[in-house]
């Protein structure tokens, strides 16, 4: 699988969520892999899918760093799987698996905006992104119950 890419609008965003031991910053997550999963998670959850504008080469994180999480490669196919209704996405092949990857990568995008929309209307504080995950876990049914039982 190829490089998993981010949006260069959304860097603020991921640096205002990620925990920084070395310099004492309090994050809400600890690794951007897993604010990329969550985000993408969350853009399902809320329909919100967004192109990726401008991408900034070498800042791509090798899928091989999400497979740490067992979760990440079904939630990959259920998001092709959902969205195209053709069991032949799930196939393993150079095109498909790029076709995964890209809308991962927009369903992230999507996520990462309610979350930038969320850090900007309360002044970049971390316990309105800490309330809105709250109350995400808590929303009731989504349209689609499958990626409910989805633990990140």
């Amino acid at each position: 699988m190829r490089r998993i890419n981010r949006s260069e609008d959304k860097e603020a965003t991921i640096t205002a969520l990620i925990r920084d031991e070395d310099n004492n910053k309090k994050g809400v997550f600890p690794t951007k892999w897993q604010l990329l999963t969550f985000s993408a998670m969350l853009g399902y959850r809320n329909e919100r899918k967004e192109k990726l504008k401008t991408i900034s080469s070498g800042k791509g994180i090798d899928a091989e760093t999400f497979m740490k999480d067992p979760c990440f490669e079904g939630v990959v196919n259920l998001f092709s799987l959902m969205e195209s209704e053709d069991e032949q996405q799930l196939t393993s092949n150079t095109e498909n698996d790029n076709q995964k990857i890209s809308l991962f990568e927009e369903y992230a995008n999507g996520g990462l905006a309610i979350l930038k929309e969320q850090l900007e209307t309360s002044n970049y504080q971390l316990d309105s992104v800490i309330t809105l995950i709250a109350e995400e876990l808590h929303k009731g049914p989504s349209v689609d119950d499958e990626l409910d039982t989805i633990q990140i």
